[in-house]
């Protein structure tokens, strides 16, 4: 790679963004990444990691950090429409985003990279010999070439250029499905909301969607549901309620489950609400290679998000680095790479969010792993 200052630009310091920029630095090659936001940061997100998370961290040099300032997980919960499982876990580690996010990036500047934050990117331009980015920070605009651009910029993505009026990355599965929304709460012993147990990941599903609670290292309770379309109508409120409802046990509409029922007194962050979570995009074209959220999401069940955005980055920084054909077009030779590592997960997930709607198959599914708690073993294969 020559001709250019910083020949990569990283657009996103998500787990995605960092791990692509600390596994380029770990090749040698000079890289750049730009986020938009001040750290720390509250995301949507499980803020759980399992063997195959923490696997992909040990590559990056993270898994040690991660396992001593995180809370490790050794059981999970399922509660299908009232009635509860527990299994045991061989691993896992629940973390949030805020303290994640931040020692990545620390991790890549102490890696080699260049890193501008906060700072807005905007693609101008894909052309045959490079890629031009817009790049807004501290009021002053200014244009970049660069020989590659990785987009990591999550589920709401980067302005892109378009060709014949369509975007450079088109959806392939545009954005539907549930929504995402979370938010923490202060630790309150009994509660069955705000009460999740240290080494404890708890799910509560039924036909509405799921919501996943778990303990952080600071005490507070990781909030985090994806709710189905006809709580929309109704706003955040009626997101949130409708996902308490979830975890309680309660019918839509119960009014103890009225988002003013929330503990007020005890919310630490949030809500935060997403768009639609399945979606799936073109992952690259040309110089563009798109990691992470940007390329497409399936709404996971048991901590996957991390683990995909982790594993896709390093994927993409190890594909820059082989890719032998010309450099114009590879971004069309990730597209194949993605499409063969993602291909299975995302088709797991599919089926067994889908499969939760259910009502006879979640009935099913809690009195067969109550008799037999290996029955779960599938449901839970990222946690360990």
């Amino acid at each position: 790679m020559t001709g250019f200052a910083n020949p990569v630009l990283v657009i996103g310091g998500g787990p995605a963004g960092a791990a692509t920029a600390i596994r380029l630095c770990h090749h040698g090659l000079p890289v750049e990444l730009v986020e938009r936001s001040v750290f720390p940061r509250f995301k949507v997100c499980g803020c759980c990691l399992g063997g195959a998370g923490l696997r992909a961290l040990e590559e990056l040099g993270c898994r040690h950090w991660v396992e001593a300032n995180g809370v490790r997980l050794d059981r999970w919960r399922g509660i299908f429409d009232g009635r509860g499982v527990s299994v045991p876990l061989r691993g896992g580690v629940s973390i949030s985003r805020e303290r994640l996010d931040e020692e990545l990036l620390r991790k890549a500047a102490r890696a080699g990279v260049l890193i501008r934050q906060p700072c807005s990117a905007a693609i101008v331009a894909a052309e045959p010999d490079r890629v031009t980015v817009s790049l807004s920070e501290g009021g002053r605009t200014i244009t970049e070439g660069y020989e590659t651009v990785v987009i990591a910029a999550g589920l709401n993505g980067v302005v892109m250029p378009r060709v014949n009026g369509h975007p450079i990355l088109p959806w392939v599965e545009p954005p539907h499905g549930p929504v995402g929304l979370a938010w923490t709460l202060g630790y309150t012993a009994g509660d069955d909301l705000a009460g999740a147990e240290a080494g404890e990941i708890r799910m509560a599903c039924d036909g509405r969607g799921y919501v996943g609670t778990a303990r952080l290292e600071d005490g507070r309770v990781d909030v985090a549901a994806a709710v189905h379309g006809f709580a929309r109508k109704g706003g955040r409120d009626r997101l949130v309620s409708e996902a308490i409802a979830i975890a309680r046990g309660k019918p839509t509409g119960d009014r103890e489950t009225d988002a003013g029922s929330m503990a007020a007194g005890s919310l630490v962050t949030g809500p935060l609400v997403t768009g639609p979570l399945r979606r799936a995009r073109v992952a690259g074209r040309g110089r563009l290679i798109a990691v992470g959220d940007a390329a497409g999401y399936i709404e996971p069940f048991t901590g996957e998000g991390i683990t995909w955005a982790l594993q896709t980055g390093i994927a993409a920084a190890d594909h820059l680095v082989s890719d032998g054909g010309a450099r114009e077009s590879t971004g069309d030779r990730w597209r194949d790479r993605y499409r063969e590592l993602m291909w299975g997960p995302r088709a797991r997930c599919s089926r067994l969010t889908t499969a939760i709607r259910s009502g006879g198959l979640r009935r099913a599914a809690s009195v067969a792993i109550r008799r037999a708690p290996w029955l779960a073993r599938p449901i839970l294969r990222t946690l360990e």
